[in-house]
């Protein structure tokens, strides 16, 4: 496996911690849908009120198109 979750101390820690923080409410998970279709995702921690980009995921076979700017400016809101 490649990416984020590919160091097992990083998993480690993430399966030990995220669960705590989605029982206390912290974590959000953003989608944007287009079509039906996942065009994005947002993860983020929310901690001393404030909201915390995590990780992000976009839909790479629509063309050009900014889905990701659109995800996040959403988050924003």
């Amino acid at each position: 496996m490649a990416g984020a979750f590919s160091n097992n101390k990083f998993t480690m820690f993430h399966n030990r911690i995220m669960p705590l923080m989605m029982k206390r409410g912290q974590l959000q998970l953003t989608s944007l849908l287009a079509d039906n279709k996942y065009m994005g995702v947002a993860y983020n921690i929310m901690y001393n009120n404030k909201i915390y980009f995590y990780q992000s995921c976009i839909n790479i076979h629509n063309g050009k198109s900014a889905f990701g700017y659109v995800l996040h400016s959403y988050c924003i809101e």
